[in-house]
C-alpha cells in the first residue's frame, strides 16, 4: 500500500515563479493578487503544507538578507501609507522591524507574509488609535504566527492519522501556549506542561 503524501496542485497564478528568489519580485499588491487564494488559516495551512512559497530562510539563501528585509519593508511601507493613520511608523522603524520579523519568524512563508498583512488591514488585530508602531506589528505577528503553528501543526497531527491510521500524541495546553510563552514566570503550570510535552 503506497502511503506517499498526495500533495495539491500549485495554482496556476504561480506557476510562473521557478525559482524561490522569483517571489522577492511581487510587489504586496501583486502579491495579493498571485496569492488571493490564501484567504484566510485554512488555505494558508494548505498553501503551507504545498510548499506554494518559499520561506524568509530560503529566500535569504538564495538571494541574501538585504533583499529580503526589503521585501518586508515593502509590506510594511505598503501597509504604512494605506492605513492613514495620525502617526505611521517612521523609515527606521519600518527597517527596524523588518530585521525582527526576519529574526525571530524566519520560517514564515511569502504566504504568511501576505496574509498577516491582508488581515492586519482589514482591522483582524484590532484598532490602531491613530498609530501604526512596530511593537503593534511585532505582537500582532506573534499572535497570527503562534495561531498559524498550531493550525500547521493540527492538520499534520489529522494527515498522519489518516496515512497511519494511529493518532500521535497531541500537546498539551492548547490555546494557552501563546500566553504561557508570553508569561515566562517558571509556573508550575508551565513546567507541568512542558513535562507533558515530553512524554
Amino acid at each position: 500500500m503506497n502511503h506517499s503524501i498526495v500533495k495539491s496542485e500549485r495554482p496556476a497564478a504561480l506557476a510562473r515563479y521557478q525559482k524561490p528568489t522569483d517571489f522577492l519580485l511581487l510587489a504586496p499588491g501583486k502579491a495579493a493578487m498571485e496569492l488571493r487564494h490564501v484567504k484566510d488559516q485554512q488555505s494558508l495551512v494548505v498553501s503551507v503544507q504545498n510548499e506554494e512559497t518559499p520561506s524568509l530562510v530560503t529566500l535569504k539563501k538564495e538571494a541574501g538578507v538585504n533583499k529580503v528585509i526589503a521585501y518586508i519593508q515593502a509590506w510594511l511601507v505598503n501597509i504604512n501609507t494605506s492605513l492613514n493613520v495620525r502617526r505611521p511608523m517612521t523609515a527606521d522603524q519600518i527597517i527596524e522591524c523588518s530585521i525582527y520579523m526576519l529574526e525571530d519568524y524566519y520560517a514564515a512563508t511569502i504566504a504568511d507574509i501576505k496574509l498577516f498583512f491582508s488581515d492586519v488591514k482589514k482591522g483582524k488585530y484590532g484598532e490602531f488609535y491613530e498609530s501604526f508602531s512596530m511593537t503593534k506589528v511585532l505582537m500582532w505577528f506573534d499572535e497570527f504566527w503562534q495561531n498559524r503553528c498550531e493550525a500547521v501543526y493540527e492538520a499534520n497531527l489529522r494527515q498522519d492519522e489518516q496515512i497511519h491510521g494511529v493518532s500521535p500524541p497531541r500537546r498539551s495546553g492548547g490555546g494557552k501556549r501563546a500566553s504561557n510563552r508570553k508569561n515566562k514566570s517558571g509556573s508550575i503550570e508551565t513546567m507541568k506542561e512542558l513535562i507533558n510535552l515530553k512524554k
